[in-house]
């Protein structure tokens, strides 16, 4: 089908030869004018480029992948972005989000994957937020509510204005952190939670083998976490009985006295001090806590 006066001109020229026989030969030139090559294309500035956060949670991580729509003088929220309606989170494809590991958002657990946000902005009041399991979303018209696999309300704060949609982390633990919407003079902070002392657990018992250390380092780790003395308490147990060092039998003896047994924990603690001696890091910051810890347990 032909495209009349829209379609670019070329011209050529041609000159005429002789064979060696003397026959007249037409030669075409290459013509004057030609549509550019697709890769000769210039590369232009995207209204609203890709962008993508990561962050990682204790031994979790969370992606975000999404277009960074900008303001460009218009007003985002109640006319661009409707008040009351789904909204993409973003613009161009889905805002995606990636958890590594089982979540819990809103309460709601939330397997790992991928997965398409979307929120629904509020004039007055909370502003909701939607996890979908259709990530392959081309937008919020094609939402599906029973494909949601968790869904919530957040409070929408006013912020410094910001050209254009961003995403990022605040108060991150090692079991938790807020994914922060910022955008137009808004910001909407929603709770992402991991069970990291669950999901060290996990990889204790898959990778620890039959050495003292791993058994160690997972045991003085356990200690710290709420909740979690008594497996502390078996994987120290279990690093002496394979071989006894000032690192964990101190740790052991701080393990027993979490779970209540202060007099197992002296003799631990004594050890712990005889093998410790001479040593450099032992002598210098962690045999001043053993004997602290001594006098106190042997009053």
């Amino acid at each position: 089908m032909g495209c009349g006066a829209t379609c670019p001109t070329t011209t050529a020229s041609t000159t005429t030869a002789t064979t060696s026989g003397g026959e007249p030969r037409v030669v075409f030139a290459r013509a004057a004018s030609e549509t550019p090559p697709i890769q000769q294309q210039p590369v232009l500035p995207q209204p609203s480029p890709r962008a993508a956060v990561e962050q990682t949670v204790g031994v979790a991580s969370v992606r975000v992948d999404y277009s960074s729509p900008g303001a460009r003088g218009r007003t985002i929220w109640g006319e661009l972005v409707p008040y009351g309606q789904v909204w993409r989170a973003g613009a161009n494809q889905p805002t995606r989000v990636d958890l590594s590991e089982d979540a819990t958002i809103f309460g709601t657990r939330v397997p790992a994957g991928v997965y398409s946000l979307f929120v629904i902005p509020a004039q007055t009041g909370e502003w909701t937020i939607i996890l979908n399991t259709d990530s392959q979303l081309r937008g919020a018209q094609a939402h599906d509510a029973s494909e949601d696999v968790a869904r919530g309300t957040v409070a929408a704060t006013d912020a410094p204005s910001r050209e254009r949609l961003s995403y990022s982390f605040d108060d991150t633990t090692e079991s938790r952190t807020s994914l922060v919407l910022d955008w137009a003079g808004k910001r909407v902070a929603i709770p992402i939670e991991f069970d990291t002392a669950a999901l060290v657990g996990s990889r204790i018992d898959a990778t620890v083998g039959n050495a003292w250390r791993p058994h160690f380092n997972a045991g003085r780790y356990l200690l710290e976490q709420e909740g979690q003395q008594a497996r502390a308490l078996e994987m120290l147990e279990r690093s002496v009985a394979i071989q006894s060092t000032w690192w964990n039998e101190w740790f052991l003896a701080r393990a027993l006295d979490a779970n209540g047994r202060r007099a197992e924990a002296i003799p631990h603690a004594e050890r712990a001090l005889e093998l410790g001696a001479g040593d450099q890091t032992f002598d210098g910051f962690f045999a001043p806590q053993v004997r602290t810890a001594l006098e106190e347990w042997r009053r």
